[in-house]
């Protein structure tokens, strides 16, 4: 499956008009949506999370969806203040309690609710698993196939196969860029795991507020797509 035939049948497929994702995401902040139709809206203003034809699907890579899908749901469910949708997938005796909920609604204050910053998370979350896919990264050049860069490469090159980088402003594309690096540079689940150096937190802490807190945003869906 080369990436210039995906892009070419893909880019056809996906000129069909989708909801716009920022009319999505202002029915979930104003609490119109209930927790059904959030996951069923999500797929249709995020073309990537198709079941039936996004590119997860194309190149085979399901888990990676599943993880996309669960990363963007943590952060709509949390938006959404739904503490049950949140927690229905979660083993009753491993459930999140009320004090944790809360807990993540506070932290989900402090990054912020800036509907612009929530839409380049949400289609970061939803496109990044796309950097571990082996057949996809042997057609990218050597210098790009890190995971990180090599969403970077295919939102710079191949913006048909992931659509949604077509809704971003170029502001908010710089963002996008902005978190990748940071991702890579600085990865939270790593250092819990004890992998990334020390320094890496200093380097974390040194970063622009704004966009720390546009990173914690992001990682509150990373960690939700790693914990299902």
């Amino acid at each position: 499956l080369h990436l210039f035939n995906l892009a070419d049948t893909t880019g056809k497929r996906l000129s069909r008009r989708f909801p716009p994702l920022d009319t999505f995401l202002a029915d979930v902040i104003k609490g119109t949506l209930n927790s059904y139709e959030i996951q069923q809206k999500l797929s249709e203003s995020i073309p990537e999370l198709n079941r039936d034809d996004g590119v997860f699907k194309v190149f085979n890579v399901l888990p990676e969806l599943d993880r996309a899908e669960s990363s963007c749901l943590t952060v709509l469910f949390l938006l959404a203040g739904d503490h049950a949708a949140f927690v229905k997938p979660q083993p009753e005796q491993l459930a999140l309690t009320s004090d944790q909920w809360q807990q993540l609604q506070e932290i989900l204050t402090w990054a912020g609710r800036d509907a612009e910053v929530i839409k380049t998370v949400l289609i970061l979350l939803a496109i990044r698993g796309l950097g571990k896919t082996k057949r996809l990264l042997q057609q990218l050049p050597k210098a790009e196939q890190e995971p990180e860069l090599a969403v970077q490469h295919l939102a710079d090159n191949y913006p048909d196969i992931i659509p949604s980088v077509k809704q971003l402003s170029s502001e908010q594309f710089g963002l996008l860029g902005e978190l990748l690096l940071l991702h890579r540079d600085y990865n939270f689940a790593q250092m819990l795991q004890g992998e990334s150096p020390p320094g890496s937190l200093t380097q974390f802490l040194s970063q622009d507020s704004s966009l720390s807190r546009s990173y914690v945003l992001f990682l509150l869906g990373f960690m939700g797509g790693l914990w299902g």
